[in-house]
């Protein structure tokens, strides 16, 4: 009767070990996904990032303080940027599609400022 009530036990723990580590990882993964930046608001943050930072030079910003800048403009956070990026490297193939819409944008951009 013990040996049969060990081995439920040791399987219970087993049991509830694995479930933990499940629980564990939705949250984690759930957790980052809230924080990721929509697809249209980065393409803008991004490119914005990049015009800024051409700029540098003539400014004479740091590229800290261009970030501050832009983050704030479009209530976003370090944090909330590094999980995008981490979201993006997860699959290259993301990077392609969203590079192209980066590129349609800043070109929009150009369209506007010569009207």
């Amino acid at each position: 009767m013990t040996k049969r009530i060990l081995k439920y036990k040791n399987l219970i723990t087993i049991l509830l070990l694995i479930l933990s580590q499940a629980l564990f990882l939705s949250l984690l993964s759930g957790c980052s996904k809230n924080n990721i930046i929509n697809e249209d608001k980065f393409v803008k943050v991004y490119a914005d990032l990049i015009i800024q930072q051409d700029t540098l030079n003539v400014l004479n910003y740091k590229t800290d303080t261009v970030k501050i800048k832009v983050f704030k403009r479009y209530n976003i956070t370090a944090e909330d940027y590094k999980n995008t990026i981490a979201y993006y490297n997860q699959d290259p193939g993301k990077w392609e599609k969203f590079f192209d819409k980066v590129t349609a944008y800043v070109e929009e951009l150009k369209k506007q400022n010569a009207k």
